[in-house]
């Protein structure tokens, strides 16, 4: 058993104990250690406080608080678990920068930073502001959790400037209401470039985190705005014109300032942009679920989006319109050397458009006429999509920007944008009975049928070598609607593996196309979609709910080959 020790005297020890180390028995005028030693025995009775001075932790927090950009003397804003730093706010503008401006490139950097560190821009700018930081954030993994936080903020402030354009258009007089002249259009000068942008990055959030009827409302509200802020009408006045001629109106529908108008020509370029993305927006959208349009081709007066290098240089150069670039495509006598080679974000808008014409095409040919004269319109609309699309396409195969190789979203998007058309040429032609058809022309029609079947199935092919490619880039990255073609594509060849499954049950496996010919290659073609669209359902509903459809579509299949390999 331990003996207990000694209690320790009151008292402060001798400064030679304290040196060695050693029990001090405090014994006054001369420890026992001291006496024992031979030396002099010294006690400091008085020794100054431990730890930091009085004040100094304070100024510590100070020069901290400086260095993060953290004032003490107010309260720092908390956004969910992140504080609205500086250096927040300087991360997510580079967020949106490097991850959406490649996808959804309407925004002027240059001119975006002249007002960013404002801290009280104009409403609109504010929400301008507040609604690219809710699409960055979606963008990150590090800032996801504050995407919701931020969506609630931007959604308040839209709100807010919306009520407050309501009271301001109270007094709105019946005159300014009934004057029809769209060069004194009262509701085009009231609408902010940057409130239209603003609403249309909203839709892109809700459509990314939330779900696609949100979004499609939220959407229908930027197209509204596009509407009457005439977007669609910016180079009205300048057609067939050059570039000096283009319209150049810094301070028109949009929150500029004096030193603004050196970028005269990005404003309005930004304009054009805004707008063009408004259009493929309401393409992509209504794809899935064949919604009608809102913005309507035919009104359109607005040129094609300049390359990026030029927009962001401020270096004017003059594109076609969409209505030129459709008529050389629609033009069977035009060879390839006749078509206009476009930057990607253009080409998308044309590609976006051919698939708005393939929605339209659907709809009519399910409530045309059954009779010969309805077919015949049906095959003549069908064939010059088909020609319009081919030479797009034969377009991108001679681009250098178009290549396997290159990882810009954008060009990644449009190359699977350009498949998935092909592919819906194809599947509209399973909605067309061939009873409708004339007798003497179902042969020809079938060799038709054939070969766009054929071309589907390449394209398909091409959308699986694109996806193997894709997953280098990134899912942050990628285009919001990525999964759509990727989906359309899975879905394409799970139905083709069901007509060979057909087709071997009837005992006939003569006259399938070769790419189709091994039911193992198929699902592992479909296998390498699937993966690609699992690494995208954490950031992409829509590609959620793609995958738990064709999931349980590709493993009914699995399970029927096994099933049959029993046999």
């Amino acid at each position: 058993m331990k003996t207990k020790g000694f209690r320790q005297q009151a008292g402060f020890a001798c400064e030679n104990c304290r040196r060695r180390k050693a029990r001090c028995d405090r014994v006054r005028p001369e420890c026992s250690l001291c006496a024992e030693m031979g030396v002099t025995c010294v006690v400091i009775e008085q020794r100054p406080q431990r730890g930091p001075k009085k004040g100094q932790l304070d100024e510590m927090r100070t020069r901290i608080g400086e260095c993060f950009d953290l004032e003490p003397a107010s309260p720092v804003q908390a956004i969910g678990e992140f504080k609205r730093t500086n250096l927040v706010l300087a991360d997510l503008n580079q967020l949106y920068f490097d991850r959406v401006h490649d996808t959804l490139p309407m925004i002027h950097r240059q001119r975006y930073f002249s007002w960013a560190d404002q801290e009280n821009p104009s409403p609109a700018r504010n929400c301008l502001r507040s609604a690219m930081h809710t699409v960055a954030a979606a963008k990150s993994a590090q800032y996801h959790s504050l995407g919701d936080a931020l969506y609630q903020e931007t959604c308040q402030l839209l709100e807010s400037q919306h009520t407050r354009k309501l009271s301001r258009s109270g007094s709105t007089s019946i005159d300014n209401i009934n004057d029809l002249n769209p060069n004194k259009s009262c509701a085009g000068q009231q609408i902010s470039l940057e409130l239209v942008q603003a609403w249309l990055l909203l839709a892109h959030y809700e459509f990314l985190r939330i779900d696609e009827h949100q979004a499609m409302l939220t959407a229908g509200r930027a197209f509204r705005l596009v509407q009457l802020a005439r977007l669609y009408d910016v180079d009205e006045s300048s057609s067939g014109g050059s570039v000096d001629d283009m319209p150049l109106h810094p301070f028109d529908g949009s929150d500029g300032d004096e030193h603004e108008e050196d970028l005269s020509y990005a404003i309005t370029e930004e304009k054009r942009r805004t707008f063009w993305l408004a259009f493929n927006f309401d393409r992509f959208l209504c794809s899935r679920n064949e919604w009608p349009l809102t913005l309507q081709e035919e009104a359109v007066r607005t040129r094609l989006p300049a390359p990026e290098e030029s927009f962001q240089n401020n270096q004017p150069v003059q594109m076609c319109f969409l209505s030129e670039v459709l008529a050389v495509a629609d033009n069977i006598q035009a060879d390839a050397s006749t078509i206009i080679p476009l930057a990607p974000f253009a080409e998308c808008v044309v590609l976006a458009a051919l698939q708005g014409r393939c929605m339209a095409h659907r709809r009519m040919s399910l409530v045309s006429s059954s009779g010969a004269d309805g077919a015949q319109e049906f095959w003549a609309r069908h064939e010059q999509l088909v020609l319009a699309m081919d030479k797009r396409y034969q377009m991108l195969a001679q681009s250098a920007a178009f290549t396997m190789a290159n990882r810009d979203p954008m060009v990644i998007f449009t190359y699977m944008l350009a498949q998935k058309v092909i592919i819906n040429l194809d599947s509209i032609l399973e909605t067309v009975p061939w009873q409708r058809q004339p007798q003497q022309k179902t042969a020809d029609r079938q060799l038709l049928a054939t070969s766009y079947k054929w071309r589907a199935e390449r394209a398909a092919v091409d959308m699986v070598r694109l996806a193997r490619s894709v997953r280098s880039v990134g899912c942050f990255a990628l285009h919001p609607f990525m999964a759509d073609p990727l989906a359309c594509a899975a879905d394409f060849l799970i139905r083709n593996t069901k007509s060979v499954n057909n087709t071997r049950s009837s005992g006939n496996v003569s006259g399938m196309p070769s790419c189709m010919a091994s039911i193992a290659s198929n699902n592992k073609e479909v296998e390498i979609l699937l993966l690609l669209l699992r690494s995208l359902r954490y950031v992409n509903i829509l590609a959620q709910d793609y995958l738990s459809t064709l999931e349980f579509e590709y493993n009914s299949i699995r399970m029927y080959n096994k099933l049959w390999q029993l046999k």
